[in-house]
């Protein structure tokens, strides 16, 4: 999984996001990658807190509701 962002401290936003995949068991990885991949699409390039702040948001919503199999 690849996340795009134009900061130049992409690098950290990559980081916030791969210890949020790294806080969800690992048979829901997979499930979650794509609940981000999909609040991503069509936002093009973002600032990295804003990439991070999508991310939360969408660990959160995946925490409480999952995802659809």
């Amino acid at each position: 999984m690849r996340w795009q962002t134009s900061s130049a401290s992409s690098s950290s936003s990559t980081g916030n996001i791969e210890d949020i995949i790294r806080l969800i068991a690992p048979p829901d990885r997979e499930a979650f990658g794509e609940k981000l991949e999909y609040e991503l699409r069509g936002r093009g390039d973002l600032p990295a807190d804003e990439v991070r702040r999508i991310a939360e948001r969408a660990w959160r919503r995946f925490l409480k509701e999952g995802w659809p199999a």
